[in-house]
């Protein structure tokens, strides 16, 4: 059990110092190709030019470290530099703007939190869980992804709330166009409800026969002849 405990904290140390170059490095040359000031001026920058190939891979093992921190906190207990490192992690993910690897993230802490603790998981925990999410959305269109259009035509939604707008397309939008994919009105392509629940469906459809499997197309993009 201690080296399984030594072990677990290697790990967490190990794996935050290596996410952390996932987004040390792109933002350390794009401050040297615009500078603090110009780049503080023009956060958008972050959305077409923060990942980078290859390295942009390495932010994604971020997604990890919350539920790392959890089990950490259950077995050894944390410190403050452990606090410091799970607020680095959400910065990388935040400046990745990759919505789903903070959804991960967090979920995968939550999931974390609901076997390690013996009070599992509460209300408020899940209160917690919308409020990062649907924050880290509304801030990041505000301040980076700012040509995203914030009412889309044809929108109902009440100006005070506009803000919440793209958050509930985004969480939404890939429920009916998936069911527009099961009916066979258009044929799967890479729109949101195709990418989103293809692995689900897929479990639920040709394993477990609960529901009518995905129509068969051919693949979603080209990668060599095929007949």
């Amino acid at each position: 059990a201690v080296s399984d405990d030594r072990g677990l904290a290697t790990f967490f140390y190990t794996t935050c110092a290596v996410s952390s170059l996932g987004w040390i490095l792109p933002l350390s040359i794009m401050l040297t190709k615009y500078g603090a000031g110009h780049l503080l001026s023009n956060l958008w920058l972050l959305e077409y030019e923060f990942q980078m190939q290859y390295i942009g891979n390495i932010n994604v093992i971020n997604i990890i470290i919350f539920p790392t921190y959890i089990v950490k906190r259950a077995r050894l207990g944390v410190r403050r530099l452990d606090a410091l490192l799970l607020a680095l992690s959400f910065f990388g993910l935040f400046l990745a703007g990759i919505k789903s690897f903070l959804t991960y993230g967090v979920a995968a802490g939550m999931l974390a939190m609901s076997v390690s603790s013996q009070r599992g998981i509460r209300l408020r925990h899940l209160a917690g869980f919308g409020l990062v999410i649907i924050g880290f959305f509304v801030m990041y269109n505000k301040l980076i992804d700012v040509f995203v259009t914030t009412q889309l035509p044809g929108s109902s939604f009440p100006d005070v709330i506009r803000f919440l707008e793209r958050p509930y397309y985004y969480m939404t939008g890939a429920w009916p166009a998936m069911d527009m994919i099961i009916q066979g009105q258009i044929d799967p392509a890479p729109v949101p409800g195709f990418v989103t629940f293809e692995p689900f469906w897929k479990i639920v459809a040709d394993f477990f026969g609960i529901v009518e499997p995905i129509p068969r197309a051919l693949p979603l993009v080209p990668v060599g002849p095929y007949f």
